[in-house]
């Protein structure tokens, strides 16, 4: 049972942050640098969002029984999941492909990001989040940990997808970082509601 509860923590953490390494792919395919303080800024502000969106999911779930809170996470987890893997990430605002763009039209040629652009992309990828941090709060999950986790995840995706964009390029992960997001999801409501 710890265990389960510990690597849904994990998922929802890497959940919420895999559009993060779509958005920082492309910026380091186009050769510019997101500063630490940058990466700093939009961990606090998509923990943050996370963290509301965790304590109103909590607080429906206090008028429902366990059962059927966990039944309702899992079917919400299942249809975002569904969302991800099955609408086009053009018109997905939160979607890994449609941040990448955002970050091509911002970016350029420039040879990094200020703080203000660095606010921009990170309320862009709150909205992943807020439905994510929902759901978990539904769940039952453990807060301290999930917030810590979505902050360092949130440090880390950042980080590696900038450095991977910089040597491989922003196109699989722009393609398909919507529907990685969207399996992860889908797995995640299964075991909310059978394990």
């Amino acid at each position: 049972m710890i265990f389960s509860k510990l690597l849904m923590l994990v998922g929802f953490a890497a959940a919420s942050n895999v559009d993060n390494v779509g958005v920082a792919v492309a910026y380091g395919f186009r050769g510019a640098r997101i500063p630490f303080s940058c990466n700093l800024l939009i961990a606090v502000v998509t923990t943050g969002a996370t963290l509301g969106a965790f304590l109103f999911g909590r607080a429906v779930g206090e008028f429902l029984s366990p059962g059927t809170a966990n039944l309702a996470a899992g079917v919400l987890l299942m249809i975002l999941g569904a969302g991800a893997l099955f609408v086009p990430s053009c018109r997905r605002l939160a979607a890994a492909g449609g941040a990448g763009g955002v970050a091509a039209a911002i970016v350029g040629s420039r040879d990094g990001i200020s703080l203000r652009e660095g606010l921009a992309l990170s309320v862009t990828l709150s909205f992943n989040n807020l439905a994510n941090g929902a759901v978990a709060g539904l769940a039952g999950l453990d807060l301290g940990v999930l917030m810590v986790l979505v902050f360092l995840f949130s440090l880390a995706t950042i980080a590696l997808g900038s450095d991977a964009g910089a040597l491989v390029g922003a196109r699989w992960l722009g393609r398909h970082g919507g529907r990685v997001s969207g399996l992860l999801l889908i797995a995640l409501g299964a075991m909310a509601i059978f394990l």
